[in-house]
C-alpha cells in the first residue's frame, strides 16, 4: 500500500505507507482546506518501517510499524465531528522505553494552493494550554479557521509532540478543525456508518470491483441536513459537484435512493436565483461546484458557488423523474416543485435563444461546460477547440429527456404537459437532422456558433441511447464498438484517429468508467444486450486490474497486459465507483414502470449468478439471476412487484 486515504463526510487524510504526510498532495483536509501537512513520526530519532497497513473501515487506518527491535501499532481515524485522531500504541511485549516525536505543519491552505496556485502569506496565531493548543487564522475571506490539538501525554510544543513511551503506553493526538461559518446544509457531527453492499455475483472479478467501489462510495458520502449526497472525488474534488453528484445518484438509484433525494434537495437549495456574470449564475440553473476554501470565498476564484455547467440542469430534472419512478415519492418532489419548474424554464429559455442548449465560456471560468470540461476537451476534427457558443450532442439528449420527464411531472410543477411534449419532439427532430453526419455515419460531437458540426469521432453521442434521443441507434452502436473508439477495455472519449487524440489526456482519448456506464445503461435500455454485457465485463476486468475504478485510465489498445493508469486521475471518484452499479443494472436491463420492476437480462459469459437488493416505493426486495443452459432464470423475493420482459 503506497498511499492510504481515510475519509468521513468531507474530511479526509492522505498519507504514505508509513502513515506520514510526505508528498505535496498529502495531508489532512476539510472544507476545501488543508489543515495539516508534513506530518512525520520518528522513534528514537529514526524513521520506522511499515510491516502492514490496512484500511479497517473507510474512516480508519491501522499500521503495524517497526523501529529497531520494537513493534508499534499506529492508528489514524476520522471521527464523527471531522477530527483526525492519530495514535501510537506500544504493546507490552516490548522490553524498552522509547522516545517518540511527532512533527507536523499547520497551514490552512486552500485546495487550489495545494493544486499549484500561488500560496498566500499567512499569519497563524498559536496559543498553548497545557497539553492542548489552538492554531487560529483569519483569512482574506474574513472567516476564522481553527485547528485545536489535544495530546494525551508527553510534551506538546508548536508543531511537535514529544513523549517517552513505556511498554503498554499509547499516545493519542486529536486534531479538530473548525471554521467560523460552515455551510448551513452540512450535518456535523455525522454518524459513521457503511452502506450494505447491494449486489453480489459468482464472478470474483466483479465482486472485487464491487467491494472496492463500496469503499469509495462510503468515503465520498457527505452527510447533509437533506440526506446523503456524493462528493465528486478525493483529493481535488471533495466538494458538491452538480453533474457528478447527480450522475452518481442516478447510477445507484435502484439500490440507494436516499442519495437521489438528498442530491435533489441540496441542489434545489443551491439553484441559481439571479444573473451573475462572474459566477455564470442564472435563475433556475444548477451549480457546477460549490467550494468553501479561502481563495474561493474571497473571490480569488469563481468556485465558491460556480454555475459554469450546461448539463447539470437537465440532468437534475432527469434525476427527479427517475427518482419518482423508483420511489413514488410525490411528497419528496413536492418540496422542490418550484425548483424543478425553474430548471425546466431555464432549459426552454436556452433552447429559445439558439434552438439548442448551448454555452459560451467566460474569462476565469471553464472553457468547456459539458462533462468534458477541459480546455481541449471539445475539438474540431483538425484538433482545434470548437468555437463558442457550443451545443454539445449529449446535452441536447439530456434536454430532450428532461422535457419528457417534466411533461410527466406537469401537474406537480404547474406546466402544460402537451406543450412540454411538443417542445421535446421538436428538439428530437432537430437534433437528429443537424447533428447526424450522413457521410460518416455518426453524430457530431458538437455544433459551433455558426451551427457548423465538429466531425471529431467521440463518445459523447453514446449518451443519446440512454435518453432515447438517437433515431440512428444501430449505426450509433456500430460506431461505438468500432476499433477507433473501442480500446478493448472500453469506449475512448475520442477516436484514436483524431488529430487531438492522446490516450493519456484528460478527455481526448482516455477511457472514463462513468462515460462507459452511461452508455451501457443506454445499450441495455435499447435492447443491445450482447453489447451491454461485453462493455460491462471489459470495464470490470479493467477495474479489477486497476484495483477499482479510477476517474479515468489510458485509451491505449488492449494488449497482453493490464490497462495503463493515467497519473492525474483521482481515486476515489464518486461517479466511477457508482458506475459499478450502473454496469450491473445495464446487463440485467433493470427497469421500473408504475412501481413494477422488470428485467431482460443477458449476463456476461463469465457470470452465471447475480443477486441484487433493490428498493422500490419504500420497500426492499431481492432479485436473483441464474444461468440455466441458454436461459436466465429470475427469482424475485421481498416486498416488490416484478415481471420478466
Amino acid at each position: 500500500m503506497s498511499e492510504s486515504i481515510i475519509s468521513h463526510s468531507g474530511f479526509f487524510s492522505i498519507s504514505d505507507s508509513l502513515g506520514d504526510f510526505s508528498k505535496p498532495n498529502h495531508g489532512f483536509f476539510g472544507w476545501d482546506t488543508r489543515f495539516i501537512s508534513d506530518l512525520k513520526l520518528k522513534i528514537n530519532g529514526q524513521k520506522p518501517i511499515t510491516l502492514n497497513a490496512r484500511n479497517i473501515t473507510p474512516w480508519r487506518l491501522t499500521l503495524w510499524i517497526k523501529a529497531g527491535n520494537s513493534i508499534f501499532l499506529r492508528k489514524k481515524s476520522i471521527e464523527e465531528d471531522g477530527s483526525l485522531v492519530e495514535s501510537i500504541f506500544y504493546p507490552s511485549f516490548n522490553m524498552k522505553s522509547v522516545d517518540l516525536i511527532l512533527l507536523f505543519n499547520v497551514g490552512f491552505e486552500s485546495i487550489f494552493e495545494v493544486r499549484g496556485a500561488r500560496p498566500l502569506a499567512r499569519r497563524i496565531e498559536f496559543l498553548k494550554r497545557g497539553n492542548s493548543g489552538i492554531y487560529r487564522y483569519v483569512g482574506i475571506d474574513c472567516l476564522t479557521r481553527i485547528l485545536e490539538v489535544k495530546v494525551s501525554e508527553g510534551n506538546f510544543e508548536k508543531n511537535m509532540v514529544k513523549t517517552c513511551l513505556k511498554p503498554g503506553d499509547e499516545l493519542s493526538v486529536r486534531f479538530s478543525p473548525k471554521i467560523s461559518r460552515i455551510p448551513e446544509y452540512a450535518k456535523i457531527p455525522a454518524r459513521r456508518s457503511a452502506l450494505i453492499q447491494a449486489a453480489k455475483t459468482d464472478n470474483s472479478i466483479i465482486n472485487y470491483v464491487i467491494h472496492k467501489s463500496m469503499v469509495d462510495i462510503n468515503m465520498l458520502t457527505f452527510h447533509t441536513v437533506y440526506g446523503p449526497i456524493f462528493l465528486a472525488g478525493i483529493p481535488n474534488f471533495a466538494c458538491v459537484f452538480g453533474r457528478d453528484s447527480i450522475l452518481s445518484a442516478l447510477y445507484t438509484l435502484p439500490y440507494y435512493p436516499e442519495y437521489a433525494l438528498g442530491t435533489l434537495k441540496l441542489l434545489s437549495k443551491l439553484q441559481g436565483k439571479e444573473l451573475n456574470k462572474d459566477r455564470e449564475e442564472e435563475p433556475g440553473k444548477i451549480p457546477h461546484e460549490v467550494r468553501v476554501d479561502e481563495l474561493s470565498l474571497a473571490g480569488k476564484t469563481v468556485f465558491s458557488q460556480y454555475y459554469g455547467t450546461v448539463d447539470a440542469t437537465p440532468l437534475y430534472v432527469m434525476l427527479a423523474g427517475e427518482y419518482l419512478r423508483w420511489t413514488g415519492d410525490f411528497k419528496g418532489l413536492k418540496d422542490i416543485a418550484y425548483n424543478l419548474r425553474k430548471a425546466v424554464e431555464w432549459i426552454l429559455e436556452k433552447i429559445d435563444e439558439r434552438g439548442y442548449v448551448t454555452y459560451t465560456s467566460k474569462p476565469g471560468g471553464l472553457a468547456n461546460q459539458g462533462w468534458k470540461d477541459s480546455a481541449e476537451g471539445v475539438p474540431y476534427e483538425d484538433g482545434t477547440p470548437v468555437k463558442n457558443p457550443v451545443a454539445l450532442v449529449e446535452v441536447q439528449g439530456y434536454a430532450y429527456a428532461a422535457l419528457k420527464d417534466a411533461s410527466e411531472l406537469a401537474d406537480l410543477i404547474g406546466m402544460d404537459e402537451n406543450h412540454l411534449r411538443a417542445r421535446a419532439r421538436s428538439l428530437l427532430e432537430r437534433l437528429n437532422k443537424d447533428f447526424w453526419i450522413e457521410e460518416l455515419k455518426f453524430y457530431a460531437l458538437a455544433l459551433d456558433g455558426d451551427y457548423k458540426p465538429s466531425k471529431a469521432l467521440a463518445s459523447n453521442q453514446g449518451h443519446l441511447l440512454y435518453t432515447d434521443a438517437a433515431l440512428r441507434k444501430v449505426e450509433l452502436v456500430n460506431i461505438l464498438f468500432d476499433n477507433r473508439l473501442y480500446s478493448g477495455w472500453g469506449i475512448r472519449t475520442l477516436s484514436s484517429e483524431e488529430a487531438a487524440y492522446n490516450p493519456f489526456s484528460y478527455h481526448n482519448g482516455s477511457v472514463w468508467p462513468h462515460d462507459n456506464a452511461f452508455i451501457a445503461l443506454g445499450l441495455g435500455r435499447q435492447g443491445f444486450t450482447e453489447e451491454t454485457a461485453k462493455l460491462a465485463m471489459d470495464l470490470f476486468e479493467a477495474g479489477y486490474l486497476l484495483e477499482g475504478f479510477p476517474e479515468l485510465f489510458s485509451g491505449l489498445p488492449r494488449l497482453d497486459s493490464s490497462p495503463c493508469p493515467v497519473p492525474i486521475a483521482n481515486k476515489p471518484q464518486a461517479w466511477s465507483a457508482a458506475s459499478t452499479y450502473a454496469f450491473i443494472s445495464a446487463f440485467t436491463a433493470l427497469n421500473i414502470e408504475n412501481g413494477v420492476v422488470s428485467a431482460s437480462p443477458v449476463l456476461p459469459r463469465e457470470v452465471d449468478y447475480v443477486k441484487l437488493r433493490v428498493k422500490v416505493y419504500g420497500n426492499e426486495g431481492f432479485l436473483e439471476f441464474r444461468r440455466k443452459g441458454e436461459s436466465i432464470i429470475v427469482q424475485a423475493s421481498g416486498d416488490i412487484k416484478f415481471e420478466l420482459c
